[in-house]
């Protein structure tokens, strides 16, 4: 089985060119699924092994032991190809009585649906059983985001070293362009035409486009820009990476995280928000001015324009916030 495992993880990476965050949630989800399976399938007829190891990763943080894990490849193998539909159907039961979200249900059937997606192209097994299975009507969740005047107060401070310069021009970016955190911090000087004002993106799937950034945004890069150049010395191997650390690495998500709070802070505004919040921002700030609805996905790199229409509910929430905070008879 974890041959098995490992395989499928190296074809995402490989293949499908996942996140670590997504190729992590993959693994856990599938782990967690297989620990179901062993319950489900082997309840009197558990493989026993003289010594009992842990998964080194999520299975290890559990604490609980898992020997159909360390199933022989040809035990596995017959164990996945007994899985029947109605199995994949209970324990999605199991995860609704445990208080899972509908969305976070549908992420662990995604993931079990492409596992055995893999190993049915490989010819590992004959059928996909989790391909009949309907997936949970998600939660309709609107995305987090802020009004222009909060953007303008997040943006507002001066830059004072190449380090204030990095943040602002990082929040800048994200904002300007619509980017993905991920997407922000894997920026390379060579995906930046300042003459055509464009950023050439490597978004999910491999997948490239090129988005329009705007004049202070770039503004904010130039001035970080220079000011990195003056500390030369200090980072003489740094590479192409645009975003830098304080050790001269490329600057990593969670960074990302702390440098929003950091700002969001300062002006006064609340702290839950998300960096994914300025992708949301640019995307709902860009329909109220009349943006059609296809452009903002392809800025975006939305395959599918059902995912972002979401944003239209959002612009007509705020207008109706609006209508009812300035008209009279509201």
């Amino acid at each position: 089985m974890e041959s098995l495992l490992q395989e499928f993880l190296n074809y995402l990476v490989i293949e499908k060119n996942v996140s670590d965050h997504t190729l992590a949630n993959y693994e856990k989800n599938i782990c967690r699924f297989l620990a179901y399976l062993e319950d489900a399938l082997h309840k009197n007829d558990r493989i026993k092994e003289d010594k009992t190891r842990q998964r080194k990763s999520h299975l290890q943080q559990a604490k609980q032991p898992f020997p159909f894990y360390e199933a022989s490849r040809t035990q596995a193998i017959a164990v996945l190809n007994e899985v029947k539909p109605v199995v994949i159907r209970g324990y999605m039961g199991q995860l609704q009585k445990n208080k899972l979200s509908k969305n976070t249900i549908a992420a662990h059937l995604s993931a079990i649906r492409a596992f055995y997606r893999y190993l049915c192209r490989e010819e590992i097994v004959k059928n996909n059983p989790a391909a009949v299975v309907a997936t949970p009507k998600k939660d309709l969740k609107l995305p987090e985001f802020l009004y222009y005047q909060d953007v303008e107060k997040l943006l507002d401070p001066v830059s004072v070293d190449w380090v204030t310069a990095r943040d602002l021009a990082l929040l800048e970016v994200i904002y300007s362009s619509g980017l993905r955190v991920s997407e922000a911090v894997a920026l390379d000087m060579g995906d930046i035409d300042m003459q055509q004002k464009t950023i050439r993106v490597l978004g999910k799937g491999n997948k490239e486009r090129i988005v329009p950034i705007g004049g202070p945004a770039l503004e904010r890069l130039q001035t970080y820009l220079e000011k990195l150049g003056r500390e030369a010395e200090i980072f003489p191997q740094r590479g192409d990476a645009i975003f830098l650390n304080k050790q001269g690495k490329r600057i990593t998500d969670r960074s990302v995280r702390t440098i929003l709070n950091k700002y969001m802070q300062a002006a006064g505004l609340p702290q839950h928000i998300s960096p994914h919040a300025l992708r949301h921002s640019f995307a709902t700030h860009l329909l109220e001015g009349g943006a059609d609805l296809r452009a903002v996905q392809e800025y975006l790199g939305h395959s599918s324009l059902s995912t972002t229409q979401i944003y239209t509910h959002v612009t007509k929430t705020r207008m109706k916030a609006v209508y009812d905070k300035t008209h009279p008879r509201a």
